[in-house]
């Protein structure tokens, strides 16, 4: 949810930088800050995703300790 808000704001950052100047490089570091953003939500869904699967199917996965085998 964080990330996602921080997005936003980045996102809308950007945009009044590029209304109110011209400045190359305030939109270049806002333009980085939301990509590693992006990034960050798209790993965070990714392994959320990851472990809703491994709770549903624990013995799918090679090496899990679901089922003891004593």
């Amino acid at each position: 949810m964080l990330l996602v808000i921080l997005g936003v704001v980045l996102y809308f950052l950007m945009i009044a930088a590029q209304e109110t100047s011209s400045t190359y490089r305030i939109t270049k570091g806002i333009a980085t800050l939301m990509g590693l953003v992006v990034v960050a939500f798209f790993w965070n869904l990714w392994k959320g995703i990851d472990a809703i699967f491994e709770i549903s199917y624990p013995t799918k996965f090679k090496g899990d300790v679901g089922i003891n085998t004593d």
